[in-house]
C-alpha cells in the first residue's frame, strides 16, 4: 500500500515511541525521500562577517543563499497579495505554517491567504482557524467566541463546534501560542472567568475536560501539550522557580510538576534523538546560548556552546521551532543577531536545525536577513518554522531592504535544501490479512538497504511480524546513493472465533443424542459432518471435536459423550394365586424401582382378583430398563356332593359330585 504523503498518525503511545526511534535512526541519513543541508559541528565553523544584502530578489524568483548554496524563493509581495498587512507572513515559529500532508500554507491575517504547499502559488482565501490539524490536511482548529473550540474545514468553510466551556467568559489555546498533541486527541487551553485564570486540558477524541489547574489572578506566557500528548508545558508570569514562575512541565492531569528553567525563554517542545520528550530554548545552561530539559525528569542538556571571548560570543536571540514533526531529534532556530552591532554574535541573522543531543552538530539553511531595529520590530521577526518533514523552512523578512522596512509588515520566504530526484521508490508489498496468533512475512522492494519501523529495528528486506491487533509497519529504504523513501504495509489481524461444542453429555446404551457447535459460520465435526448441528449414538465413551470457522480464522472445542449401561430389569417369573390369596413380587437389575402400582420399592405384596400384569421400571446410572410379570388369579371351587339320599341296606346310589374340574372322593 503505497502512502501517498509521508504523514503519521499516532494511534497510542508505544506505536508513537516506536515511531519515533525509527525515525531518528533515519536522520542520521536522510529522512523521508528528503536532501538536508551537510552535518557541521558548531565548533568548526568560522562565523563569516555578515554583509547586508544590495538587491531585494523578486517575487517567486528561486536564488541561490551565497553562504549555504541552498535555494532561496520570496512567496509573498505586497502587490500580488493586495495589502501591506499580516497576511504578507507566516503568524509564529511554533505555528506551523504547513497543513497535515504538506499541499496547503496558511498565511496569518483574518481571512488567510492560501498558497500551494510546493509551488506557492496562492490558491484562494479562508477564514481559518489558526492551528492546522496534524490528521485531516483541510481542517484548522482554534478557540473561538461564547468560549467555544472549534474544528473548521477551509474547503466547506463548516465550523464543528467541539465543546462549550461554560464555566468561563473566553479561552484560548495557550495564549495563542499552544499546540495540539500530534495526533489531534489533545490540547491545553486557558480559561478566563472574571480575572481568574484556568488551564485546562480537554481530550478533544473523547470530548472530555481531563484536569484543570486554578492559577488565579495570575496572566502566564503560555502553555502547551506536548507532542505525544503525555505533558503538558507552561511559561510562567515571571521568571523564579516558585509556583507559576520560569518553564514547567506537568503530565497531562497536571500532576507531577517538573521545574524546568528559572528564566522563560523562546523555544518549543520537541523530542532528542533518543526519544525523550523535551522543551528546547535560548539560554538555560551557562556556557550554552542553546539547551534543552527533558519533560519527564528536568534534565538538561547543551547545544550551542560558546566561551564569551571574542569570535566566540555565542548567538544573541531569537526563536525556536520543533514542528518538524516527521524529522524529531531536530530543532530549527532562527537567530536575529545583535540589532545594532551586527557582528558581534556568532550565526546573524541565520537559520539553522540543531541536532538535539551532546555532539553539537547543525545544518545551515540560508541568512534571513531581516532587521528588527526599525518601527514595528516585532512584526518584522523571522520567526522560521520547518515544514513537517523538515526540508524546508518558512521565515519573515525585510531583508534590510528601505522600502520593505517602512512597511508593516514584512514578506515570506522560503529555503530548500537541494534534493536529488532519483530517489528510490521502495515498495513494502500489500496488505496483508491474518488470524490472531498466526505469522506474516512482508518484503519491501526497490530499494539496496531497508529499515523498519519495528521494536527491536530490522534491517533486512523480508521481516516474519506476529501482531497481536491490527498494525501498520513502515520501511525505510536506502539507495547506495543514500536516497531514501519509504512505504507502509497494513497487516490486519482478524480474531479467532470461539469455538464451543456444547456442555459434556450423558446417554444411555443404545440412545442417540444431538451435537449442536456455536461461534462460527462453518463447521467440520470430526465424524466428517460439516453441520452445525449432528445426531451420534456412541456405544461407549467418546469426544467428538469440533473446527469453527468465520472470516477464515478457526477455532476448535471438544464435549465428550459418556455412555452409560442400561439396567437389566427383571419383575420375575408369572405367578398364579387362588382367588383371594396374595404374593410377593420382586424386581431385580436396578437401583430404584418404580411399579406401574405408584410403589417404588424392589418388592411389592399384591392380591390381585383377576388375571393381572404388573409392570417394573428399573434405573440405574439415569438409564432406566421395564420388565413385566404375570400374576394368574384361580376362581374359587364351591364343590357339591349333591343332596343326601336314603337307602336300604344292601341297595347302592350314585353320587355326583359337581363345582370343579377334578374330585377326589
Amino acid at each position: 500500500m503505497k502512502s501517498p504523503h509521508h504523514v503519521f498518525y499516532y494511534e497510542d503511545i508505544l506505536s508513537l515511541k516506536n515511531l519515533i526511534l525509527v525515525l531518528l535512526l533515519i536522520s542520521f541519513f536522510r529522512t523521508f525521500g528528503q536532501e538536508y543541508p551537510p552535518n557541521i559541528s558548531v565548533n568548526s565553523i568560522d562565523w563569516e562577517q555578515y554583509d547586508v544584502p544590495q538587491t531585494l530578489p523578486n517575487y517567486m524568483e528561486p536564488f541561490i543563499d551565497p553562504i549555504t548554496n541552498n535555494e532561496v524563493t520570496r512567496i509573498s509581495d505586497e502587490n500580488i497579495f493586495g495589502c501591506d498587512c499580516s497576511k504578507l507572513r507566516h503568524r509564529y515559529a511554533k505555528n506551523q505554517a504547513w497543513n497535515a500532508n504538506g499541499t496547503l500554507i496558511m498565511t496569518s491575517g483574518s481571512p488567510s491567504k492560501i498558497l500551494d504547499g510546493s509551488t506557492y502559488e496562492v490558491l484562494y482565501e479562508s477564514n481559518t482557524k489558526a492551528l492546522w490539524s496534524n490528521t485531516e490536511p483541510d481542517y484548522t482548529y482554534d478557540a473561538a467566541a461564547n468560549s467555544t473550540f472549534v474544528k473548521k474545514n477551509i474547503i466547506t468553510n463548516q465550523t464543528i463546534v467541539l465543546h462549550t466551556f461554560s464555566n468561563y467568559s473566553s479561552i484560548s489555546v495557550g495564549n495563542n501560542e499552544g499546540n495540539l498533541s500530534n495526533d489531534d486527541k489533545y490540547v491545553a487551553l486557558i480559561g478566563t472567568s472574571g480575572s481568574q485564570k484556568t488551564i485546562i486540558v480537554y481530550d478533544i477524541e473523547n470530548d472530555q475536560i481531563i484536569a484543570t489547574k486554578p492559577l488565579g489572578t495570575v496572566n502566564i506566557d503560555w502553555v502547551s501539550m506536548s507532542q505525544t500528548g503525555n505533558y503538558v508545558v507552561m511559561s510562567g508570569y515571571s521568571d523564579g522557580s516558585g509556583p507559576n514562575q520560569g518553564i514547567k512541565a506537568y503530565d497531562k492531569f497536571l500532576n507531577n510538576e517538573v521545574h524546568l528553567y528559572n528564566g522563560r525563554p523562546h523555544g518549543d517542545i520537541g523530542f532528542d534523538t533518543l526519544g525523550n520528550e523535551v522543551f528546547v530554548g535560548y539560554q538555560g545552561i551557562n556556557g550554552y546560548s542553546l539547551s534543552y530539559a527533558r519533560l519527564d525528569n528536568g534534565a538538561k542538556q547543551g547545544l550551542f556552546p560558546y566561551s564569551g571571548a571574542t569570535g566566540d560570543k555565542g548567538l544573541w536571540g531569537g526563536h525556536i521551532s520543533t514542528r518538524n514533526l516527521e524529522r524529531p531529534g531536530w530543532a530549527y532556530v532562527s537567530d536575529q543577531g545583535h540589532p545594532t552591532d551586527i557582528n558581534r554574535y556568532e550565526a546573524t541573522r541565520e537559520i539553522f536545525a540543531i541536532k538535539l543531543d551532546d555532539s553539537q552538530t547543525i545544518e545551515r539553511f540560508a541568512k534571513h536577513h531581516t532587521n528588527i531595529n526599525i518601527n514595528n520590530g516585532y512584526n518584522h521577526q523571522a520567526h522560521a518554522v520547518p515544514n513537517r518533514d523538515g526540508s524546508k523552512v518558512l521565515f519573515a523578512s525585510n531583508w534590510d531592504n528601505p522600502g520593505l522596512k517602512s512597511n508593516s509588515y514584512p514578506v515570506m520566504w522560503v529555503v530548500t535544501a537541494p534534493q536529488n530526484a532519483n530517489e528510490p521508490s521502495v515498495n513494502a508489498g500489500p496488505d496483508q490479512t491474518i488470524c490472531l496468533g498466526e505469522s506474516a512475512t512482508i518484503t519491501a522492494t526497490g530499494a539496496d538497504s531497508y529499515v523498519w519501523d519495528t521494536v527491536p529495528v530490522q534491517t533486512t528486506a523480508s521481516i516474519t511480524v506476529t501482531p497481536d491487533v491490527t498494525t501498520t509497519y513502515t520501511v525505510t529504504g536506502t539507495d547506495t546513493g543514500g536516497n531514501i523513501s519509504t512505504d507502509s504495509i497494513t497487516v490486519f489481524v482478524t480474531p479467532l472465533p470461539i469455538a464451543n461444542a456444547g456442555d459434556d453429555a450423558s446417554i444411555c446404551d443404545g440412545e442417540t443424542i444431538t451435537l449442536t457447535a456455536s461461534g462460527g459460520t462453518s463447521y467440520e465435526w470430526s465424524t466428517g459432518q460439516t453441520t452445525q448441528s449432528i445426531s451420534v449414538s456412541p456405544n461407549s465413551d467418546t469426544t467428538y471435536s469440533v473446527i469453527v470457522t468465520q472470516n477464515n480464522c478457526q477455532d476448535s472445542d471438544e464435549i465428550l459423550v459418556t455412555v452409560n449401561p442400561s439396567p437389566n430389569a427383571n419383575a420375575g417369573p408369572n405367578v398364579t394365586i387362588n382367588e383371594g390369596e396374595n404374593t410377593t413380587l420382586t424386581a431385580s437389575g436396578g437401583d430404584t424401582y418404580l411399579w406401574n402400582t405408584g410403589e417404588t420399592t424392589a418388592s411389592i405384596i399384591v392380591s390381585p382378583i383377576i388375571d393381572t400384569q404388573y409392570t417394573v421400571t428399573a434405573f440405574q446410572n439415569g438409564c432406566e430398563d421395564t420388565d413385566s410379570v404375570i400374576v394368574f388369579v384361580n376362581a374359587a371351587v364351591n364343590a357339591n356332593a349333591g343332596e343326601d339320599q336314603t337307602i336300604c341296606e344292601g341297595e347302592s346310589t350314585q353320587l355326583t359330585a359337581t363345582g370343579g374340574s377334578t374330585y377326589l372322593w
